[in-house]
């Protein structure tokens, strides 16, 4: 699996329009197998605990997907509401790697709440279940 990490980022150094096709791809994959789409965030899991530098590849794609195909960002929102819903402690997983985001590259954060805002305003109800998300990190690691 971590050969598939080492090619997302090559493909990302070297040919950014082919990796639209592989969000092109999660889109497929989150409308046709959810449960296969889940074995994705996994994937995310180990990369973000084995190889937190290639994990910030990962941030460059999504700042990438969010400026060319908003309307593909909003499925990766659906895929957060998901994982949300069915594991919320592989979500704790995705708090962390926002923290690290922030603090190792503000800038691309500043995406990040960029996001939030276009889901706020296309999604409101998915954006409730952002808020969820965010309330059940802060009542779990209170004091941490």
């Amino acid at each position: 699996m971590m050969q598939v990490a080492n090619y997302f980022h090559l493909l990302y150094v070297t040919k950014p329009r082919d990796m639209m096709q592989v969000a092109n791809y999660f889109h497929l994959l989150y409308v046709t197998k959810p449960r296969d789409m889940m074995q994705v965030a996994n994937y995310f899991h180990l990369l973000y605990v084995t190889k937190p530098r290639d994990m910030m590849q990962v941030a460059n794609y999504f700042h990438l997907l969010y400026v060319t195909k908003p309307r593909d960002m909003m499925q990766v929102a659906n895929y957060f509401h998901l994982l949300y819903v069915t594991k919320p402690r592989d979500m704790m997983q995705v708090a962390n790697y926002f923290h690290l985001l922030y603090v190792t590259k503000p800038r691309d954060m500043m995406q990040v709440a960029n996001y939030f805002h276009l889901l706020y305003v296309t999604k409101p109800r998915d954006m409730m279940q952002v808020a969820n998300y965010f309330h059940l990190l802060y009542v779990t690691k209170q004091g941490t």
